[in-house]
C-alpha cells in the first residue's frame, strides 16, 4: 500500500488498448503469431491496471498499465523491469519474462494512450493467499522452507550493496548492466547508508499526508523524534561512533507477500514471484518480515509454522533473531503503520468518516510512541 486514500484518482482506471498497437509491440517481441484473441482485466491494485492478454495461439501474457504519480513514472518501470531480467538470469527464481516495455521513451509502441506499461508472460500457478487457509501444518512448513530458500538465492545474486535504494535511476536498458542503486522509487529520496536512515525516509515521506489530517495531525512530531532517537537505537547505531556505522544491503523483492507469490496447487511448489516495482536494496529482514506479516501474523496460530521459517532461515545463513533484525523489525512495522494510515486519508472530503482501519492505525502508533515516552 504505497498511495493513501486521498491518492485514489491514480487507482486503476478502464484505459482503452489499442489492439493493432498491441500486436505490433508483439510482433517486435518476435511473438509468432502475434494476434489478440482476448483482452480483459486482472485484479487491479492502486498503482496499476493490470490486463490479461490471450492470443490465438494460445499463450497467456499479462499487460500491467501504470497508473503511478507523476514522480514515480519512469524510475518504477525501469526498476521493476531491471530487477526481473536480473533475476531471470541470475537465478532459478520463476519471474514473468518480459516482452515488452515502454516509458516514453523506448522504440517499443504506445499501446494505451501512451501510459507507461510492461508486457510480460504469465507465470502458471495460484496465488499463494488463495490456497494457504487451507494447507495443514506441514504443508505450510514446506512452503515456508522454500520461500527460506528463495530469499538465499534471491539476495545472494546480487550486492551485498553499501547503499539503500532502488535501482530504476541508473538503468538506460533495463537488464542491460549490473544492478547500480539509485534513489528510492516511491519516496524520490536518494540512496542511503544505514538502516536508520532507510526507516527515517519513509516516516518523513509520508509525514505532509499525516499533518493534513486532523486524526493523525497531533502524531506527527513524535513521529520525528522517534526518528532522531529510537531508530539509532533500534538499528544499533546508537554507540560511541562519531558517526553511525556504515551497513549492508541485500536484494530484495520488498512486497513479498501471498498475492505475489504463485504456487502449483497441487505440488506447492512455486511457480512465479510477481509484482518487482518496489525491489531495492534494502535491510535484511525487509521480505522475512513481509512474509511473517501477511502469512504468519498471529503469533498463536503459526508459532510451529513460524519458528519452522525461522530454522529455514538461519539454515540458508538469513539473521532474523539478533538485537539488530529484532530492532529493523519494530522499525519496519512503525513505517508499514506510516504508510497504512496514509492509505486511509481522504484528502478530499474531510467529512468523510474515517474507516475503522484507520482508528487502529492510530491506536497502535500511539501506543508504540508512548512506551518510547514520546507521547
Amino acid at each position: 500500500a504505497k498511495l493513501g486514500r486521498g491518492s485514489r484518482f491514480y487507482r486503476a482506471c478502464a484505459t482503452p488498448v489499442d489492439e493493432a498497437a498491441l500486436s505490433c509491440v508483439l510482433r517486435a517481441a518476435g511473438c509468432c503469431a502475434p494476434v489478440v484473441a482476448s483482452l480483459h482485466p486482472l485484479d487491479n491494485g492502486c498503482v496499476n491496471d493490470v490486463r490479461s492478454v490471450s492470443l490465438a495461439d494460445g499463450r497467456s501474457l499479462v499487460l500491467r498499465l501504470c497508473n503511478a504519480l507523476p514522480q514515480w513514472r519512469t524510475r518504477k518501470t525501469l526498476n521493476e523491469v531491471t530487477v526481473m531480467r536480473h533475476v531471470a538470469e541470475k537465478t532459478g527464481i520463476p519471474v514473468p519474462r518480459v516482452l515488452s516495455y515502454f516509458t516514453g521513451s523506448e522504440s517499443a509502441a504506445a499501446v494505451a494512450g501512451g501510459r507507461e506499461y510492461v508486457l510480460m508472460e504469465r507465470c502458471p500457478g495460484v496465488q499463494l493467499q488463495r490456497v494457504w487457509p487451507s494447507l495443514d501444518r506441514g504443508a505450510r512448513v514446506a512452503v515456508v522452507a522454500r520461500l527460506a530458500r528463495l530469499l538465499a538465492e534471491l539476495r545472494g545474486s546480487a550486492g551485498p550493496f553499501a547503499l539503500g535504494g532502488s535501482f530504476g535511476d541508473n538503468a538506460t536498458e533495463a537488464g542491460s548492466a549490473p544492478l547500480s542503486v539509485g534513489c528510492f522509487v516511491d519516496t524520490g529520496a536518494p540512496p542511503v547508508s544505514t538502516y536508520s536512515e532507510f526507516y527515517a525516509q519513509q516516516v518523513r515521506h509520508y509525514q505532509p499526508c499525516l499533518r493534513r489530517d486532523p486524526l493523525f495531525v497531533m502524531l506527527a512530531p513524535a513521529l520525528e523524534q522517534w526518528c532522531v532517537r529510537e531508530l539509532p537505537r533500534l538499528c544499533c547505531e546508537d554507540g560511541c561512533e562519531a558517526a553511525p556505522t556504515p551497513r549492508q544491503f541485500v536484494l530484495t523483492h520488498s512486497d513479498l507477500n501471498g498475492s505475489n507469490v504463485l504456487v502449483d496447487s497441487r505440488t506447492l511448489e512455486i511457480t512465479g514471484v510477481v509484482d518487482w516495482e518496489w525491489a531495492g536494496a534494502s535491510p535484511p529482514t525487509e521480505d522475512v518480515n513481509n512474509v511473517l506479516y501477511d502469512l504468519l501474523r498471529d503469533p498463536t496460530e503459526d508459532a510451529c509454522v513460524r519458528a519452522a521459517f525461522e530454522r529455514a532461515l538461519l539454515t540458508e545463513g538469513i539473521d532474523c533473531c539478533s538485537a539488530l533484525a529484532r530492532g529493523c523489525t519494530r522499525a519496519q512495522h512503525v513505517t508499514g503503520l506510516v504508510i497504512a494510515a496514509c492509505c486511509y486519508l481522504d484528502w478530499d472530503d474531510p467529512a468523510t468518516p474515517e474507516p475503522p482501519f484507520a482508528l487502529e492505525t492510530k491506536a497502535r502508533l500511539e501506543t508504540i510512541l508512548r512506551d518510547c515516552r514520546l507521547l
